[in-house]
């Protein structure tokens, strides 16, 4: 087997160069979400504002995939791709 050309996936199933090279993407689910602002606070890229009760994304750019929101939610609101 060529280790060159094997491709190595994350637990998402998301290829390695894929993530290197696109935007992230995150899921809210707006329903499950209780307004805690644990995932703003922790985000190191400040990716995410409260406007409300609700995070929303303002700098989907500056995401660098460190899933700290996810890991963080308390109530599995948020996804990482």
């Amino acid at each position: 087997m060529d280790i060159q050309n094997e491709k190595t996936n994350d637990a998402a199933g998301v290829s390695a160069s894929l993530r290197e090279t696109s935007l992230a993407q995150i899921l809210i689910r707006e329903a499950w979400c209780k307004g805690c602002a644990i995932c703003a606070e922790f985000c190191p890229k400040h990716v995410f504002v409260m406007r409300g009760n609700l995070p929303v994304i303002v700098d989907l750019q500056a995401c660098n995939r460190c899933m700290l929101c996810e890991v963080r939610c308390p109530d599995f609101a948020l996804t990482v791709l």
